[in-house]
């Protein structure tokens, strides 16, 4: 396939070997039809980009909004965590102090 430029080559091959007037606006007409498809073809692409964009910035904050949830998901688990733990840890010494109220000799009797 022949680019552009090698169009633009031979149109100017064409000028310089002085090629008749029809073949000049033949090659001329066919560079400007490649070059209207190169601008739909931007065009598309433009606005194809955009929509792109668009979307990424709908998943970027979509994105946010999850790791922002899940991260306060993880603060609220981490804090029942502790919260559980130090129950627990509460409750073992209560249960530790009544073992030995229970079994400890009651020397003043």
């Amino acid at each position: 396939m022949i680019t552009l430029q090698e169009h633009l080559n031979e149109l100017d091959r064409m000028v310089t070997n002085h090629a008749s007037v029809a073949e000049i606006r033949s090659q001329a007409s066919f560079i400007a039809r490649e070059v209207a498809v190169l601008e739909a073809d931007y065009a598309s692409l433009a606005e194809t980009h955009a929509k792109l964009r668009a979307t990424n910035a709908d998943f970027d904050k979509q994105f946010s909004d999850m790791k922002a949830e899940f991260e306060r998901k993880i603060l609220e688990m981490k804090a029942r965590d502790k919260q559980e733990l130090s129950n627990w840890l509460t409750q073992k010494a209560k249960d530790q102090a009544e073992f030995r109220k229970r079994h400890t000799l009651n020397h003043n009797s």
